[in-house]
């Protein structure tokens, strides 16, 4: 059975003329069935939705910096700490023969990490997702 919006409002809106519901109840439930909940006030912050933060956090240490910066706090450090981990880890690339295998592993992990960040999954990435740096 589906729900057409489009009626649900209506009758929200007859509850709001009739004083029934507040304006900003109506408002609240307009967001939460058009699927606009929270983008408002991301917006008003300045900040980086959660998605898009743990997208950013990927996209190397110039991208988690500015995770860093304006992310979104609620539920930024899942996805930050994942990126955080997989930076740090790709440093060892550098030793020569080994590290380049390693580079190989890396990039996977990285593409895994930012999948999660797209899908916006809590996923660990395997082998290094379990360290915790940022709390």
């Amino acid at each position: 059975m589906s729900v057409d919006v489009t009626e649900v409002l209506r009758q929200y809106r007859e509850l709001l003329e009739d004083g029934i519901i507040s304006d900003e109840e109506f408002e609240e439930k307009r967001k939460e069935l058009l699927g606009e909940a929270d983008t408002e006030e991301v917006k008003k912050e300045g900040r980086l939705s959660n998605r898009t933060t743990g997208i950013v956090a990927y996209i190397g240490w110039i991208g988690f910096l500015v995770a860093i910066l304006l992310g979104d706090y609620s539920t930024r450090p899942f996805h930050v700490n994942q990126a955080l981990i997989v930076h740090l880890f790709s440093l060892l690339t550098f030793i020569p023969f080994i590290g380049w295998i390693w580079a190989i592993a890396m990039f996977v992990f990285w593409v895994m990490g930012l999948y999660y960040a797209v899908k916006d999954q809590n996923r660990q990435i395997p082998l290094i997702g379990g360290f915790r740096i940022i709390q």
